[in-house]
């Protein structure tokens, strides 16, 4: 059988890993926009059994979307991940009620971005063939931290996009707000005025962005909810549209 290979590509200037995962810390100079210097940790492992996704490499510099994010004064400590999956030979488990729930509410951040670079078997079960998954957290100047995670699914067909599980969820969610913009349909959740949930349909791809809750810090404090204002928001989706469309993978 064919090994199974999930890579992740780790930026991070502070960031605590264990086990097979390694960690650097990395420099840079007071700038708003830190220069990444990126780890890349690749983790292998046999399996006698087909996988529902396979891991591919990926260059994409996802800390830059928070370089010269609005609303807030960024310092420059960041830590950033990325992973791209893509459709394997093995099967893949549909959607469970506890996946469909945990979208209506703010989430609370896990340890660190490594815990948010997983493949979400349910959208591969319902079509999707490629997976970016991604989570970049920062801080303010006054050491205000903020996390975000973004997900971005290729189907094979827009009306597989508009057929899968995630956007199900979200629909059914209390308080959603819907709209169609010039790109597709677009389903937000809110915290006050900060979203928390913001999923987009365009075409055969999903942006699926969420601002998490930090368990051990209020977050920002320039917002009632301590979430990114949309303004932050609508630049790190602009961001992603520029950029993390066409990631193809490339050879290890």
């Amino acid at each position: 059988m064919r090994a199974l290979r999930s890579v992740v590509l780790v930026a991070a200037l502070v960031a605590g890993l264990t086990g097979c995962v390694s960690t650097a810390s990395l420099e840079s100079e007071q700038s708003p926009s830190p220069s990444p210097r990126p780890t890349r940790v690749i983790v292998d492992g046999e399996t006698d059994d087909p996988s529902c996704t396979r891991g591919g490499d990926t260059t994409l510099a996802v800390e830059q979307s928070i370089d010269g994010m609005p609303g807030v004064d960024r310092g420059p400590e960041y830590t950033a991940g990325v992973a791209l999956f893509e459709r394997g030979d093995g099967a893949c488990v549909p959607a469970g009620t506890e996946a469909v729930n945990a979208l209506c509410a703010p989430q609370v951040a896990r340890d660190g971005v490594s815990a948010y670079l997983a493949p979400t078997e349910h959208m591969f079960a319902a079509g999707a063939t490629s997976q970016i998954q991604a989570s970049v957290s920062g801080r303010s100047t006054r050491d205000e931290q903020f996390l975000y995670r973004m997900s971005v699914w290729r189907f094979d067909s827009p009306a597989a996009a508009q057929k899968a599980p995630f956007v199900d969820a979200v629909t059914a969610c209390d308080g959603v707000l819907s709209a169609v913009t010039g790109e597709g349909q677009r389903l937000e959740l809110r915290d006050g005025d900060e979203p928390y949930l913001r999923l987009d349909v365009e075409g055969d791809r999903i942006f699926a962005f969420q601002s998490l809750r930090l368990s051990d810090a209020p977050g920002l404090r320039s917002t009632s909810s301590g979430l990114l204002p949309v303004v932050a928001v609508d630049h790190i989706e602009q961001w992603w549209r520029l950029h993390g469309t066409d990631i193809e993978p490339t050879e290890p």
